[in-house]
């Protein structure tokens, strides 16, 4: 069983500059919940074909995974999904609403099987927060550097 999670925020920040931030992976863990480590595997960091080892913290756990890039298209589209378990599927997309308006879309798919389908069903409520966080954190932050506050 899968699952979809969709939301989209509008931020005054250019698309450009929006795509630069969010595709440069050393930001991520400043403005996507729970993720403590996100590091290159390997020599590439952009584009497709990158990879990186994540971990995020829940509560006292911690879950670590494999990150591919399976789609970029520069001020477009970046898209990554989780390596080997088949278990995720994230696509952003930047749209200029005007020259210096981006509209950020997230759709975040992951698969609800075995034993574990119980559990991540309790776990649904928490991903919808940990989505509104980053939208959220990720606007205050673009906006906050765009407009000479942070």
């Amino acid at each position: 069983m899968s699952r979809c999670v969709r939301r989209s925020v509008q931020v005054m920040v250019p698309v450009e500059l929006v795509f630069e931030y969010v595709s440069d992976y050393r930001n991520l863990p400043e403005w996507m919940f729970g993720v403590t480590s996100f590091r290159p595997v390997g020599d590439l960091v952009r584009g497709v074909g990158a990879r990186f080892a994540a971990e995020m913290a829940l509560g006292p756990k911690v879950l670590r995974s494999t990150i591919e890039v399976v789609e970029w298209e520069q001020d477009k589209v970046i898209t990554v999904e989780s390596v080997g378990d088949g278990g995720s599927m994230s696509s952003w997309r930047f749209d200029a609403a005007s020259r210096h308006e981006t509209r950020l879309s997230v759709e975040f798919n992951y698969m609800l099987a075995g034993p574990v389908r119980a559990l991540a069903l309790l776990s649904e409520p928490v991903l919808g927060q940990a989505i509104r966080h980053a939208e959220v954190t990720l606007r205050r932050r673009l906006e906050e550097s765009y407009f000479g506050d942070g």
